[in-house]
């Protein structure tokens, strides 16, 4: 925060973490603005995506790809968006008459998700999985073709990897996240005073390349 505050910024964009007290009174101390990305608080300028809604999607790329027994990949430590996503997921598989979905943890990373993978494969009780986001799909995905087995993969995020890789995704589509928080961001150092909290919450999609 002190190089921050050194630099004599005008603005910040917060990525999926919240400031605590102290630093937000840092900031407003030096009028420096700041925008949450990927990041919901009620009381702060924030641009975030619906969690809850892609959790969903999720959900039914798997069932509409004859997936019968699902399970979730989250991320170590937890976050927000993990729980929100696998709230989604859960919800929509309840819908469709689904007990409570099995759930797995580990490290965001490629390598923590192909290991998690060959966990999941090797139990044999799954044929449908679900990871956080990209970066553990795309191990997971590896797992699944390095053994040859037909399990469904999707991840989340959208990043240009998962073209590659072939791999389904719920994607937030980066480049309108980055498009709207300079938008954002400028109309909110622009002000005069500080303007009311602006929330903007972006739906995902999902990018089917039948994984």
């Amino acid at each position: 925060m002190q190089r921050v505050l050194d630099a004599q910024v005008s603005a910040l964009l917060i990525f999926a973490f919240q400031l605590d007290e102290t630093e937000r009174e840092l900031l407003k101390r030096r009028n420096v603005r700041y925008l949450y990305i990927d990041y919901l608080h009620a009381n702060e300028h924030c641009l975030y995506t619906d969690n809850i809604y892609g959790g969903r999607l999720a959900a039914r790329y798997l069932l509409s790809k004859g997936v019968t027994k699902p399970c979730y990949v989250g991320v170590d430590p937890p976050a927000q968006a993990n729980i929100d996503r696998y709230q989604g997921f859960s919800l929509e598989l309840a819908k469709h008459g689904y007990p409570p979905c099995p759930t797995f943890e580990c490290e965001l990373s490629e390598e923590a998700g192909y290991e998690i993978g060959k966990k999941i494969l090797n139990a044999g009780q799954f044929d449908g999985i679900f990871g956080y986001c990209d970066d553990i799909a795309t191990g997971i995905i590896q797992a699944v073709r390095e053994q040859k087995t037909a399990h469904r993969v999707v991840g989340f995020d959208g990043v240009r990897t998962t073209k590659y890789l072939n791999l389904s995704t719920i994607s937030q589509e980066p480049s309108k996240i980055g498009t709207k928080a300079a938008t954002l961001i400028v109309e909110i150092m622009r002000a005069k005073t500080e303007p009311s909290p602006i929330t903007h919450c972006l739906t995902p999609i999902l990018i089917d390349r039948d994984s």
